[in-house]
C-alpha cells in the first residue's frame, strides 16, 4: 500500500478556531484550521459533547511547511493556546505560486507516521488522529489567513460490547489490531492498539487497508485470565468509522453483525443498505444452544470463534441444519490445534466435497477433543504432503493426557493421498479415513468407503480404512469399512492399521471389537490384515502372566479382500497374533451375528446404513 493510498480526502468545513498570530511582518501566515463537527473524537474527548468533539483541543499543534524551490522547507509549529493558533517560528507569504502542507499532530511528518499503540487515554487516542492537508495558492489570501480543512488519514474502529458474561470476570485489556503500524503502509507490519474505553464502548484508530483474514482483529483479556480473539481484520478506508457490536462470554468474544460504516464528516450511513448478518443462524455455542450452521460460509466462520493459542481450552458446540457443499471452499485450515473442546452434531446432514491440503494436521477438525456425531462427509479429499498424521475428520482424536473423545455415527467417503515422508521410529505417520491417531477415545458405529494411497514405502506406519493407529485407552467398535488401500510396506488394515506399544501392560488397554473389514483391496506390508494390521497385544508385556497392551475381540473380514500376499504373518510376529478376523461372505449376516444395534443400524439392505440416512 503506497503512501498515497494511505490517505483519503474527506473534507468538511465546520467548527473553526480563528487565530491571532503576533508578528511584526504584515504578510505572516495566519492559520485557520477546522475539522468536522460530527462523529469525531480523535483530537478531542470521546465522551465530550458533540460541539466539543468538533473542535481542536487546547494545546493541539499543527506543523506547517511551504515549498521552497523543489522541496519543502522546515516545518513551523502552530499551537492552539487560549483559542489562538500561535506560530512557533516565521512563516510568510513571500512567493507565488506556492504550496503549503499541514500535518496533525504537530510532531508528525507529512509522509511518515508511526501509529501510537497506547490509545487507552484521551491523550493517547488523540495522538493517533493523523491528519494532513496540501493547498496550492496563486496569490496571498485575504487577511493573510491560510484556511485548512484537515483530512483524516486513519480509520476509526468502535466496538460496543452488547453483553459480558459475568463468569468471565470482566474485561482487563482490549486491543484492536491495525493492519499496519504506520504510513506508508508497505513499510509497516500489523500491530495491536490498546483501545480507549467509554461506558462499555471501545475506540481505536488504525491505519486503513485491505482485509486480512489471517490476522487477529480484536484481542481482549478477561478478569479470569483468558485471552479471547476475533480473527480477520476487515477492509477499511481513511476517514471512515466502523462500528461493531460484540458479545463476550467466559470462553469467547463474537462479533454479532456486520459493521455500520459512516463517514466522519456527516455521520451518514454509506449506501444506506448495510445488511446485518451473523456468523451462524442462531445459538450461543453452549450445549443447550449450539451454533446453528446451514452454509459453507458458516462452517468457515467456526474459525473466527475457535481460539488457537497456547493453553486455549474453550468449549464450542455446533449443529448442522442443512446439507452443505464445500466445493468452493479452498485452503481449509484445520479448526483446532490446542486443547479446545469441540462438539459437532451433524443432525443427519451431509458435508460434501470437503478438501484439505494443509501441512499441519490435514483434516477437518485437526485435533479433536470432544465429539462428532450423525454426519456424512461425502467425496472428501485429503492431500497429506508433509506431516504424516491425517484423516478426513481429524488427525488426532483425544490426546495423551487422557481426555476422552468420541466419533459416533459418522460416514466418510473419498480419498487420502499421502506423500508425506516417514518420521522413523515407532511413532510414525498414521493415516485413517476418520482419524490418524486415537488416544483414550472411541470410534463407534461408523463406516467409510475410502481410497488411501501412500507414495513412499516407509515400513512401520499405520494406515487404516477408518483409523491409522490406536494408543492406550482407545477403542474402535461396531464399525465397517469398504474401499481400498495401497500402503507400500506400511501396516494396513480395513479398520485399524496399527497399535502403538506404550509399555502399559496392566491399564489403559486398547480394544478393537465387533468390526467388519469389507475392503476389496489391501496392499501393505507383512503386518497387514483384512480387519487390522500390526496389533501389539503383548509387546513388552508378560503374556504368561496375563499382561497385555490391548484386546482384539470378535471381528469379521471379507473373504474376497485382495491382500496381495500381505496377510498378517503370525510366524513373523508371534507376540502380536493374527488379525485377519473371522471369515464372512455376507456383511449383513456378519453385522447381525455381531449383534449390531438395529436402532442405530438399518440392516435391511445389501450394506449396513444408519437408520437416520
Amino acid at each position: 500500500m503506497s503512501a498515497a493510498a494511505c490517505v483519503a480526502s474527506v473534507a468538511s468545513c465546520s467548527s473553526t478556531e480563528e487565530p491571532i498570530i503576533p508578528t511584526s511582518e504584515s504578510n505572516a501566515v495566519r492559520l485557520e484550521a477546522s475539522i468536522s463537527s460530527k462523529d469525531i473524537f480523535g483530537r478531542s474527548n470521546p465522551v465530550a459533547s458533540d460541539e466539543q468533539q468538533g473542535k481542536f483541543n487546547e494545546g493541539d499543534a499543527i506543523a506547517l511547511t511551504q515549498i521552497e524551490g523543489d522541496i519543502f522547507g522546515e516545518p513551523v509549529k502552530y499551537t492552539l493556546s487560549n483559542g489562538t493558533w500561535t506560530a512557533g517560528g516565521n512563516m510568510v507569504f513571500d512567493h507565488f505560486p506556492t504550496i503549503f502542507r499541514a500535518t496533525y499532530p504537530g510532531t508528525a511528518n507529512y509522509n511518515n507516521f508511526a501509529l501510537p499503540t497506547d490509545q487507552s487515554t484521551p491523550e493517547g487516542i488523540a495522538s493517533a488522529d493523523y491528519m494532513r492537508k496540501e493547498i496550492a495558492l496563486e496569490s496571498e489570501p485575504a487577511d493573510s489567513k491560510l484556511t485548512l480543512v484537515m483530512e483524516r488519514q486513519m480509520a476509526r474502529i468502535v466496538v460496543e460490547l452488547t453483553s459480558i458474561d459475568p463468569n468471565c470476570g470482566g474485561i482487563n485489556t482490549f486491543s484492536v489490531v491495525s493492519p499496519y503500524a504506520g504510513c506508508p503502509a508497505e513499510n509497516a507490519l500489523a500491530t495491536p492498539v490498546s483501545a480507549y474505553c467509554g461506558n462499555g464502548v471501545y475506540y481505536a484508530l488504525i491505519v486503513p487497508g485491505a482485509a486480512n483474514s489471517g490476522e487477529d482483529f480484536l484481542v481482549l483479556t478477561t478478569g479470569n485470565g483468558r485471552t479471547l480473539k476475533v480473527k480477520g481484520i476487515p477492509e477499511t478506508a481513511a476517514g471512515y468509522s466502523y462500528s461493531f457490536k460484540a458479545a463476550v462470554d467466559a470462553q469467547q468474544i463474537m462479533i454479532v453483525g456486520e459493521p455500520t460504516v459512516t463517514p466522519w464528516t456527516d455521520g451518514g450511513v454509506i449506501d444506506g443498505n448495510i445488511e446485518t448478518v451473523t456468523y451462524f443462524d442462531g445459538g450461543n455455542g453452549t450445549a443447550a444452544a449450539p451454533y446453528l450452521i446451514s452454509s459453507a460460509t458458516q462452517l468457515d466462520n467456526m474459525h473466527k470463534i475457535i481460539v488457537n493459542e497456547d493453553g486455549a481450552n474453550g468449549e464450542f458446540h455446533f449443529r448442522l441444519t442443512a446439507d452443505i457443499d464445500m466445493a468452493e471452499v479452498t485452503g481449509w485450515t484445520p479448526l483446532n490445534t490446542t486443547g479446545n473442546r469441540i462438539y459437532f452434531d451433524g443432525d443427519g446432514h451431509t458435508i460434501s466435497n470437503f478438501s484439505c491440503d494443509k501441512t499441519a494436521n490435514p483434516s477437518f477438525f485437526g485435533i479433536l477433543l470432544g465429539k462428532v456425531s450423525k454426519v456424512r462427509f461425502v467425496n472428501a479429499t485429503i492431500d497429506d504432503n508433509e506431516t504424516g498424521i491425517s484423516g478426513i475428520i481429524c488427525s488426532y482424536l483425544g490426546n495423551n493426557s487422557g481426555f476422552q473423545s468420541l466419533i459416533e455415527e459418522v460416514y466418510v467417503s473419498g480419498t487420502l493421498n499421502i506423500n508425506a515422508p516417514g518420521w522413523g521410529g515407532d511413532d510414525m505417520d498414521p493415516h485413517g479415513a476418520l482419524a490418524g491417531r486415537v488416544y483414550f477415545s472411541t470410534v463407534r458405529n461408523c463406516y467409510g468407503d475410502i481410497k488411501i494411497t501412500r507414495q513412499d514405502s516407509w515400513g512401520n506406519c499405520g494406515i487404516g480404512g477408518l483409523v491409522g493407529d490406536i494408543v492406550q485407552g482407545a477403542a474402535v467398535e461396531n464399525c465397517y469399512a469398504t474401499g481400498e488401500i495401497e500402503a507400500g510396506t506400511g501396516n494396513a488394515g480395513a479398520i485399524v492399521g496399527r497399535s502403538l506399544d506404550w509399555n502399559d501392560c496392566k491399564t489403559n488397554h486398547y480394544r478393537v471389537d465387533n468390526n467388519i473389514g469389507w475392503m476389496t483391496r489391501i496392499h501393505g506390508g507383512s503386518a497387514s490384515g483384512r480387519v487390522a494390521g500390526r496389533m501389539l497385544l503383548f509387546r513388552n508385556c508378560n503374556k504368561d502372566a496375563g499382561e497385555y497392551n490391548g484386546t482384539v475381540g470378535t471381528n469379521y473380514g471379507w473373504t474376497e479382500t485382495d491382500m496381495c500376499g500381505s496377510e498378517y504373518n503370525e510366524a513373523t510376529h508371534p507376540d502380536d497374533g493374527a488379525r485377519a478376523g473371522l471369515d464372512a461372505d455376507n456383511i449383513i449376516d456378519a453385522a447381525k451375528t455381531l449383534g449390531w444395534d438395529e436402532s442405530v443400524w438399518n440392516l435391511s439392505g445389501n450394506m449396513p446404513q444408519f437408520v437416520w440416512e
